[in-house]
């Protein structure tokens, strides 16, 4: 299905369905290598051990009892994980016929339900809700605090980030890896990353030249820049000379009845 996708082979309708993505990103976590399960569960904040990531079960779509049903279950470890994701819809509220009145959030049905699965199974219950938000919006997730288990909010972009960051830090070229990364790209469901996390793998050589020769040149249309004299560049030095004051303040008292204090640009130290 990632390839499908990637190729422009499905249809918007299907292609921006959740649980299309969903299966994708999370098929990936279960064929592949359980070491990327076991990384990403512990950037969330579950501890787990690699073991617990090698025996861990996936039950996508389960039925509950009163027939809610969660988008996937982790059983790793000794937790019971339940995933409910969203791309561009909302969480489901369910009311009252007759009333027409909020009873419960698909989330806390959810989270009531897997709770009573997980004390069956003897497992400590936890819930995510994965959305494209950029932030967690703490006033939406107010009602997480009565839900009674440790609950998570993440979104999509942090998993492109997380499948990033691997990419850079492999020496082997996984293809699934780097096609689910490129498929996030294609939704455009990618992170900002500080440039201090930005990993530089190579040096670019210094090169004295700053200008293209036009003769060998395999790149140029019509124009082909300025015609200059200038034979040889000489280095400058540093652009913004250390202990130099660019901007200096004063007083207008005389152009103006009242004192103003403004900067001005200046290019001469005091």
């Amino acid at each position: 299905m990632v390839l499908a996708e990637l190729q422009g082979k499905l249809s918007s309708s299907v292609a921006e369905k959740e649980d299309i993505l969903t299966s994708n990103v999370f098929s990936f976590f279960k064929y592949s290598d359980r070491k990327y399960l076991f990384n990403y569960l512990k950037l969330l904040g579950i501890p787990i051990l690699l073991k617990d990531a090698a025996d861990a079960e996936f039950e996508f779509w389960p039925n509950y009892s009163d027939g809610t049903q969660p988008d996937l279950v982790i059983i790793c470890g000794d937790y019971y994980i339940i995933l409910e994701a969203k791309l561009y819809s909302d969480f489901s509220e369910r009311i009252i016929d007759e009333e027409l009145q909020v009873v419960e959030k698909q989330l806390q049905r959810e989270a009531k339900r897997g709770k009573e699965v997980a004390i069956l199974l003897g497992k400590t219950p936890i819930i995510i809700a994965i959305t494209s938000e950029p932030y967690k919006c703490e006033e939406k997730y107010a009602f997480a605090s009565e839900l009674e288990m440790k609950f998570i909010w993440t979104n999509w972009q942090f998993i492109a980030k997380y499948l990033f960051c691997t990419i850079e830090q492999e020496e082997d070229n996984n293809l699934f890896l780097n096609d689910l990364y490129k498929l996030l790209l294609r939704k455009n469901l990618r992170s900002f990353r500080s440039f201090k996390q930005i990993i530089i793998r190579e040096v670019i050589p210094e090169n004295n030249q700053i200008f293209y020769n036009r003769a060998t040149s395999e790149f140029k249309g019509e124009y082909s820049g300025f015609l200059s004299e200038l034979k040889d560049l000489q280095p400058i030095g540093q652009f913004l000379p250390r202990y130099r004051r660019l901007f200096y303040q004063f007083e207008i008292t005389k152009l103006i009845n009242f004192n103003q204090s403004f900067f001005y640009h200046g290019n001469n130290s005091k």
